[in-house]
């Protein structure tokens, strides 16, 4: 097929469609217009160094195979396209709605027991059939793990993404022996860690950390108020794996998972649970129950995929608070986490998400007594060992595995090779120079000369070398310089900051005013296991100011700001953004324009705001027309326009922009400056869900609950919505499951009970009459709904009924617009009709929320003496459409 004609057959929008994706490439929503069904494509870049290459295609081969498995997520077809930009893999998938498996988990607090145990027996059937084919996947975690709900409501988990996968290949060698051991570090095994060799039953710990998780809804490994991004946080996290007491966090399981988890979570390789079947014998099960039927295509949500906040203000959101670092002398010191080891050919490879492995010589931990010295680190430099001996004592900042006899190093002036005692061998340059006159192939595979350029680093820092200096080595070691700055680059924006740091730190140091900023970047926000520096954000962004980079004059501005390591000072961050913009900085303009739209250190202007909004809009810049869109929307320095309000939001949602999606999806929901379409506001609402805009999700959920909008009713998914809202901090949509959980289960409530014997209530049949009506979808335009309210008198003489108060309103009411009228009553017991006209119904209206009831007691038969007032509160659900 042609790409011509897979962009026709399978259509969606880059900018829009995006539902997940990372360094190994990105996930979109698509419409299979053949067989009219979603899909998920996933399209990342084929990468090539040396004569490899590294491609989706390579791994969707390597794990064709497999046979077919209920428990196996696989891609259905993988195409390569070649363009300008280059060579990209688009693999073909089931579209997963559930998403994957955290996000299920918090979507389903109300899961049974017997439904996470199956769960967990299905994930353990899938990695059986996985390790029976030799496969051990290397990085199973939650987010690796995509769900279906069969017609028949039972939930099915689905293994995916083998990206960091290696598989036995019989009779052959491996061909990334010294790479990385992988996986996501809180599912990670011990050995994993350490670089130690991996077997099998390394998946059966991540089995047993996974689990827990299933049956508790808790991570095993976590570290409450210190990001994630953060080294700290990596240590801590590392700590805990290797030492933790698991024994006793795992006894709130039933005994016979806490003994099967103890068996996977043994830190020792050997004393570990060694296949699933010792795992099913010792929960005295045969298997998970077998499912039969065809899935049913459905799409997955990605666990990296980055959430957007709902304001899209001027910078990223900080990721965790400042820490008070003291400025080092030198720079570019990298803290760089302890035990996880890339190398530039394993990162490149997990970058591409290859890696493939013969287990058979993996797992013979003896094979190593003989091989070349090893790399090991003391504080924050490396060396070499051969077992227990040091046989080159630490001193580079990175350094290479030995393949021939030789190694790459790098210390802090420059890059070359060594021998297997340490000793300068030759420079980049010369070993090209000597092999290219002989260039037979290597043991691996590729000529000699490109096997050297390739050896995998590892990033340390050094202050002291005992090699040639700088000025001794031959002057074509720049071009291998500006080599690492192109890879640092790449890796940079596959967001790879880990390997990208010390790749780009050589060329900062030079001068090259890029490097300066992404090596800022990476300080600022603390990115790859770099501790969070502002001073050092703050040095870098300088230098590359002083070089006329815009984009660190805009961070300059948002580090004054904000007070990001110095003082807040508005005049200061207008001057860096004024000058970021005169140089055409975009992002700069519209940081202006929010900065004067919102009063930040300034008198609020929205003239001056709408003028630098302008600018950047004229620009591209999508967040910008956003903005314009909500200053004609609101009447804010203009008038209000909500059909130039629509165009720049539409301008704006072409680029991306999840805030203009969702505003579009406020236009047509009330009829503002267009008729009342709420078909068309589900669709932009659908979109801004999809790329994370809670308010969003939350209105989408609305229209499931009653069935509106052209969608069909569906309260189970209604509520998966307004969980997913809440949990990224919806308040409404917290508010939308307790109403919920209140209809369901016919509670009202008594805010202010009766001191003297009075009453106010909903009797028995009155209150299961109403909430089996609830949520209700009303057709008629009239927006009125009405309760039976019963009372009956203790010491008072007589009472009136009220739905509302001028005095006291609380949070969770509905707003009326008027009511019934209720009479005095001196009866012992009544009721009253109590009508209530809802705000806003005749036009199209859904409340959900609570209608409180008072009532006035009164000393004397005339209503004159006050007694006391009683207030009940009932849970409503209604929808009436618009006309």
């Amino acid at each position: 097929m042609k790409q011509e004609e897979f962009l026709k057959r399978y259509e969606f929008n880059i900018r829009t469609d995006k539902v997940g994706g990372g360094s190994f490439g990105t996930v979109y929503k698509a419409y299979d217009t053949v067989l009219d069904r979603n899909v998920a494509i996933k399209i990342s870049e084929v990468k090539r160094l040396g004569n490899k290459e590294f491609s989706l295609r390579e791994e969707f081969e390597a794990i064709s195979n497999l046979p077919p498995h209920v428990n196996i997520a696989h891609y259905e077809k993988v195409f390569t396209f070649e363009s300008f930009q280059g060579v990209f893999d688009y693999a073909l998938m089931q579209y997963y709605q559930e998403g994957n498996l955290t996000e299920f988990i918090r979507n389903h607090p109300n899961l049974n027991f017997e439904q996470r145990e199956d769960i967990a027996l299905q994930l353990l059937n899938g990695i059986a059939h996985l390790h029976k084919h030799k496969v051990v996947h290397r990085d199973l975690k939650p987010g690796n793990i995509l769900v279906v709900i069969r017609k028949n409501g039972q939930i099915v988990p689905k293994i995916t993404d083998f990206g960091l996968s290696k598989q036995a290949e019989d009779g052959q060698g491996s061909r990334f022996q010294n790479s990385f051991a992988g996986g996501t570090i809180q599912y990670s095994s011990p050995e994993q860690i350490k670089g130690e060799p991996l077997k099998l039953n390394t998946d059966l710990w991540s089995f047993g950390v996974i689990a827990y998780e299933i049956f508790t809804s808790l991570k095993l490994f976590n570290v409450n108020g210190i990001s994630s991004a953060s080294i700290e946080w990596q240590n801590q996290i590392t700590q805990h794996i290797l030492k933790e007491n698991i024994e006793e966090k795992i006894k709130v399981l039933p005994k016979n998972w806490q003994v099967t988890l103890l068996l996977c979570l043994q830190r020792d390789l050997s004393n570990r649970v060694q296949n699933t079947d010792e795992i099913l014998k010792s929960l005295g099960k045969e298997s998970a129950t077998v499912v039969q039927e065809p899935a049913t295509r459905v799409t997955p949500t990605y666990e990296a995929t980055q959430v957007r906040q709902v304001d899209t203000e001027s910078a990223p959101t900080q990721v965790s608070s400042p820490k008070a670092i003291t400025k080092k002398t030198n720079p570019s010191k990298n803290h760089a986490f302890k035990y996880v080891t890339f190398g530039l050919l394993g990162v490149a490879a997990v970058a591409a998400g290859i890696i493939f492995f013969p287990l058979d010589k993996i797992e013979n931990p003896d094979e190593s007594a003989n091989e070349s010295p090893v790399l090991y680190f003391e504080k924050d430099l490396m060396g070499y060992k051969k077992g227990d001996s040091i046989v080159i004592k630490p001193k580079f900042i990175s350094a290479g595995a030995f393949t021939d006899g030789k190694a790459y190093v790098v210390d802090q002036d420059s890059s070359y090779y060594i021998n297997e005692k340490g000793d300068w061998l030759a420079s980049v340059q010369q070993l090209k120079n000597d092999t290219s006159k002989n260039d037979k192939p290597s043991s691996n595979g590729l000529t000699n000369n490109q096997a050297d350029e390739n050896q995998p680093l590892i990033n340390k820092t050094d202050n002291q070398n005992k090699i040639p200096k700088k000025e001794e080595q031959p002057s074509n070691t720049k071009n291998a310089s500006n080599s690492n700055y192109e890879l640092g680059k790449k890796l940079y924006d596959e967001n790879n900051y880990k390997d990208a740091f010390p790749l780009l730190m050589p060329s900062a140091k030079s001068g090259m005013a890029d490097a300066q900023h992404r090596v800022g970047y990476i300080y600022h926000y603390g990115l790859g296991g770099q501790v969070q520096n502002y001073s050092e954000a703050k040095y870098w962004y300088e230098q590359a100011a002083k070089q006329n980079l815009a984009v660190s004059m805009n961070n300059l501005g948002i580090m004054y700001e904000k007070g990001n390591g110095v003082v807040k000072n508005s005049n200061q961050a207008i001057a860096w953004y004024t000058k970021a913009a005169d140089l055409g900085n975009a992002l700069s303009m519209r940081n202006l324009g929010l900065t004067y739209r919102d009063g930040k250190g300034v008198e609020k202007n929205y003239s001056k705001a709408k003028e630098w909004f302008e600018k950047a809009a004229a620009k591209g810049d999508g967040e910008a027309m956003t903005n314009l869109g909500y200053l004609y929307h609101n009447g804010y320095g203009v008038d209000k326009d909500y059909t130039k309000a629509k165009t720049w939001y539409e301008k704006a949602a072409d680029k991306g922009s999840s805030w203009a999606m969702r505003n579009l999806g406020l236009l047509f929901d009330d009829g503002s400056g267009v008729p009342y379409n709420w078909a068309e506001a589900v669709k932009w609402y659908r979109k801004a869900s999809e790329k994370g805009e809670s308010m969003a999700t939350r209105r989408l959920g609305e229209f499931y609950l009653f069935g509106a909008g052209g969608v069909p009713k569906d309260v189970a998914y209604a509520k998966q919505l307004f969980q997913k809202a809440a949990n990224d901090g919806d308040q409404i949509a917290k508010e939308h499951l307790l109403v919920l959980s209140d209809i369901e289960k016919k509670n009202y409530f008594r805010p202010i009970d009766s001191q003297l014997g009075n009453s106010l209530f909903l009797t028995v049949s009155e209150l299961n009459q109403e909430m089996a009506l609830f949520p209700a979808l009303v057709e008629q335009h009239d927006n009125s709904w009405v309760f039976d309210v019963s009372y009956s008198l203790g010491k008072s003489k007589s009472a009136r009924i009220w739905p509302n108060d001028a005095d006291i309103n609380y949070e969770d009411e509905i707003s009326f617009t008027n009511y019934t009228s209720s009479p005095l009553f001196t009866q012992s017991s009544g009721s009253h009709s109590s009508g209530v006209n809802i705000k806003g119904g005749s036009y199209g209206q859904r409340t959900i929320g609570y209608i409180y009831y008072r009532a006035y007691f009164y000393n004397d038969v005339n209503g004159s003496v006050f007694d006391e007032k009683v207030v009940i509160k009932i849970p409503f659900a209604v929808c009436w459409l618009p006309r």
